[in-house]
């Protein structure tokens, strides 16, 4: 089974890049624009510096990232051509399109989450105490979801 971890940009942090790749799971993790990057053969920059039109993308194997030189990782860069979000995503795979579009797959799980919390069920306020119930209710939200997905 292949699996991808997915995250935005509160968690690119060295500790838990050396940990994914010890795990040798796959990862996806947007930066953010002050992020560092450093390349071969160039001086050494941030994320932001590499200013692209909308609708464009550039892919960059074989950098470091952060202060700490992080890496090799490659980057994703890309920018919405509708409405210019950047979306700047380190990975331990060559870079293309589908480095962008596995991200995108977490903003599915983070509506599903969203439906599941706040939006949808209340699973906060529900006040269950014990955890068999919790468990129950977990059930309950995650067939349809599991009959979505599938």
């Amino acid at each position: 089974m292949r699996v991808v971890f997915l995250a935005d940009w509160g968690v690119a942090d060295t500790a838990l890049l050396a940990h994914l790749r010890r795990w040798r799971g796959h990862l996806r993790i947007r930066l953010q624009a002050s992020c560092g990057v450093a390349r071969l053969g160039h001086r050494p920059g941030k994320v932001e510096d590499f200013s692209l039109a909308p609708g464009r993308a550039l892919f960059l194997p074989h950098v470091a990232i952060t202060a700490d030189h992080c890496g090799p990782v490659s980057l994703a860069l890309a920018r919405h051509p509708r409405n210019g979000e950047c979306w700047d995503v380190v990975s331990d795979e060559p870079p293309s399109v589908q480095t962008c579009v596995e991200y995108g797959w977490r903003l599915d799980s983070e509506e599903n989450f969203l439906d599941d919390t706040s939006n949808g069920c209340q699973r906060q306020s529900a006040l269950v105490r014990e955890t068999e119930a919790g468990a129950r209710l977990g059930l309950v939200l995650a067939v349809p979801t599991l009959y979505r997905v599938a």
